[in-house]
């Protein structure tokens, strides 16, 4: 069964303590917002940390995202590549979330997102 997109506008407004006018919102729903939310946590430290403690300046055109990404991963320290593989892997996982009317295995996919979140930033501390 396809998934229903309003129930990201129910997900919005209950974030924002508004009325729901969308659709009651479901499990799956939840599952890939915390997928999306996930890869935006990480992504993001690890933009700033290449930004603000590197020194790197991310380019304003192009793909920040994978740029980021090949920064990390092309790094010989292998805590750095590391970085930049599973930021590859969890965009992965969130394009998915974000564009794919059906995904297979998402309870599964939405807890191993969270976890190499969670690895992603613990990481990025050890820098």
């Amino acid at each position: 069964m396809s998934f229903d997109w309003g129930e990201y506008l129910s997900i919005a407004e209950e974030l924002c303590a508004m009325s729901r006018t969308g659709p009651p919102v479901g499990r799956e729903a939840q599952q890939r917002a915390a997928v999306s939310r996930a890869y935006y946590a990480a992504f993001i430290l690890a933009r700033n940390h290449l930004r603000d403690a590197d020194g790197i300046p991310i380019p304003q055109r192009g793909n920040p995202h994978q740029f980021v990404a090949a920064r990390y991963a092309n790094d010989p320290d292998p805590l750095r590549s590391g970085i930049g593989y599973n930021l590859t892997s969890l965009r992965t996982a969130r394009n998915r979330c974000d564009y794919d009317d059906v995904v297979a295995g998402l309870s599964n996919l939405a807890v191993w997102s969270v976890l190499r979140a969670r690895q992603i930033v613990a990481d990025l501390t050890q820098l």
